[in-house]
């Protein structure tokens, strides 16, 4: 009796480990130009959202985009230097989001900016903000995330009109925590 209960538990276990190894993510991961990897959700696909963005998914049923738009940090550092907006008692990624919230907040009017406490994302400097703002009479809602790598500055945004932003937080969350950075290679 003790053998056969020794063999469905080993069985047991078996099953459960394989179930362990199906695929059962809800995102894929996507590559781009060795630069990068970001997850996106499956029910997101390529869209045409920014001529400035390396990624851009989205999905028009959930009304959910994200794209990424990087630049060269020297080039950033240099023209805001020259233009006199570089603050150099900050940091790179706080000069930054600086700029870019800045922009949100003067140009676009944002109706809210809240910074969340994200300092790193996957061991890069990183600031992310929740922002509000109307377009054309509809009120949207982005979370985004800033990231400092070695040598670029990448903006990963995400947004949906105000009323659906609840339900996709956490899902925009994942997908900025997901950002990795691919390493240049030295040779």
């Amino acid at each position: 009796m003790e053998r056969l209960c020794s063999l469905i538990l080993i069985f047991i276990i078996i099953s459960c480990k394989g179930k362990n190894h199906q695929n059962t993510s809800n995102s894929n991961t996507i590559v781009i130009d060795s630069l990068y990897t970001l997850e996106v959700p499956k029910y997101m696909g390529i869209m045409e959202l920014n001529d400035q963005a390396s990624l851009e998914y989205g999905s028009r049923s959930k009304d959910a985009y994200t794209v990424v738009i990087s630049e060269d940090k020297k080039d950033f550092i240099g023209y805001f230097r020259e233009i006199g907006m570089y603050n150099e008692k900050l940091s790179i990624i706080k000069n930054y989001t600086g700029a870019q919230v800045n922009y949100f907040r003067e140009k676009m009017k944002a109706s809210k900016i809240e910074q969340s406490e994200i300092t790193q994302i996957n061991g890069y400097n990183a600031l992310q903000f929740r922002i509000e703002h109307k377009v054309n009479h509809y009120k949207m809602a982005y979370l985004i995330a800033y990231v400092e790598t070695e040598n670029k500055l990448f903006m990963i945004m995400n947004w949906t009109p105000l009323n659906k932003f609840e339900q996709l937080e956490n899902t925009f969350s994942d997908i900025n925590n997901s950002f990795k950075h691919i390493p240049s290679n030295p040779n």
